[in-house]
């Protein structure tokens, strides 16, 4: 097994949205070098591994790097996004990225791509095909871009019990199944439901006025109904909403109180009622 030493200045492992941002962002506004770590075969990170149904969920012209536009700047015509910004779907992304890392960052002769490879911790780099080593010293930072990749269902196990004999396979591997029974699980939401919450929130806001309330009452009777109608949360989800409603509209207050105070020019020992301010100024 071969173990080589590199150099450079910052270290960034994962070659994902993340990472790929903030080597462009080196290379454009630096003459720092960089050195590229991934495990998957390609850049582009978890888009490498999703569904090939899966379309970016924002305009394009608004993901990728700097120096690269991903997309053109034009509405669609048809289909589900009809009116509006075009959306890439993963293979575009893909083929963004691998040419971002050909014809922008390695072109620049400060940057190193070790692809298919593990980053196994203190600069210690693995090729997960040949077994090869480097020990990799950052000079200026170490930047893990992994922290908020998502868990994609083709590489990470199920975060629910599966029994011993039963196969549980990724939405694109359901043509490959044979047999007369397949089960499909979702995962919820976690707790509190912020939906829930804001609705009491806004009911609360409104409460003072007649319509408000019912406007209120209604709008958080309907979040609760599609909320556990659709399978997002469940119950106690909907209950811990209420105390973290409450709480957020403690701090609420609190914070418009001092502000208050602040802009009417009040200290500690010189506050005065909301009455008294308004009789005042009306006399």
């Amino acid at each position: 097994m071969l173990v080589r030493e590199i150099g450079t200045d910052y270290l960034i492992v994962g070659a994902g949205a993340a990472g790929m941002a903030f080597a462009d962002t080196v290379v454009s506004d630096s003459d720092a070098e960089v050195v590229i770590v991934d495990r998957r075969h390609a850049p582009g990170g978890h888009w490498n591994d999703a569904y090939p149904f899966v379309r970016l969920h924002q305009p394009a012209m608004y993901y990728g790097v700097n120096s690269m536009p991903l997309g053109t700047d034009t509405i669609d015509q048809s289909g589900l996004n009809s009116g509006l910004y075009v959306q890439a779907s993963a293979p575009e992304i893909c083929a963004y990225y691998d040419r971002v890392m050909r014809e922008r960052l390695l072109p620049s002769g400060r940057v190193r791509y070790l692809p298919m490879s593990e980053h196994t911790g203190d600069g210690r780099v693995v090729s997960r095909l040949t077994g090869d080593s480097w020990d990799i010293k950052a000079r200026k930072a170490f930047v893990d871009a992994r922290y908020l990749e998502p868990g994609i269902p083709k590489t990470t196990p199920p975060p629910f019990e599966v029994e011993p004999g039963v196969r549980c396979v990724p939405v694109d591997e359901l043509p490959q199944v044979t047999g007369n029974t397949i089960m499909a699980a979702s995962v919820t939401n976690g707790m509190p439901s912020i939906h829930f919450s804001t609705a009491l929130l806004i009911a609360w806001a409104l409460w003072r006025w007649k319509w408000g309330r019912v406007f209120g009452i209604a709008f958080a009777i309907a979040t609760m109904v599609a909320t556990l109608g659709s399978g997002e949360h469940y119950l106690c989800d909907l209950v811990m909403a209420v105390p973290y409603a409450l709480f957020v509209g403690w701090c609420g207050r609190r914070i418009a109180s001092k502000r208050f105070r602040t802009a009417s020019g009040c200290g500690a020992g010189e506050r005065l009622s909301y009455a008294q301010r308004t009789g005042e100024a009306r006399a």
